[in-house]
């Protein structure tokens, strides 16, 4: 409520720094307000129309608010305009991976910078479980320990063993 309180007057008053817009969507989207957030996100877009970033916060609400078919254009439309920014096409994978649509996922997470941790650990999922492509524990379990910062990472990889020589099996 502190960041509504305190950004809803700048923003009403006519504020033309898109951080602050985004701060009070990001606000109100915290308090899973929702209405208030999409309320102020179309006022947004149509005060800042070439923002790749309020396309992102965009398809973000509206995947919050399981709008998923309209989050998708948000995000495709981020990376038109800024196609180097990953965060367009991590937020469809996790879009893709909610709606269990698990090769799609799979897709933008390659195709998308892996530098991101959590990126890594949703592949190093996808891979050992086989969720929408053909099983590959090993592949798995090599993005899992790159996402050694996720504690998530370390006890997935506590399920799987390799025996001397051998290949990476389920315990």
């Amino acid at each position: 409520q502190e960041n509504i309180d305190t950004f809803l007057p700048l923003v009403e008053g006519g504020s033309n720094e898109l951080q602050e817009w985004i701060c009070l969507i990001q606000a109100y989207s915290f308090a899973e307000n929702y209405d208030a957030a999409w309320k102020w996100v179309q006022k947004a877009e149509a005060k800042f129309p070439e923002s790749a970033i309020l396309h992102i916060y965009a398809g973000d609400l509206l995947r919050s608010m399981k709008r998923y078919d309209e989050a998708f254009p948000h995000w495709k439309r981020a990376l038109e305009m800024e196609p180097e920014w990953c965060d367009a096409a991590f937020s469809m994978g996790f879009c893709y991976e909610e709606m269990g649509e698990y090769e799609k996922a799979r897709t933008c997470f390659e195709n998308s910078s892996i530098h991101d941790m959590e990126v890594r650990y949703m592949l190093g999922i996808i891979y050992t479980q086989g969720l929408g492509v053909e099983k590959n524990i090993g592949k798995g379990i090599k993005y899992l320990k790159s996402a050694n910062g996720i504690p998530e990472a370390q006890l997935e990889i506590a399920k799987y063993k390799k025996p001397f020589l051998g290949k990476w099996v389920r315990k």
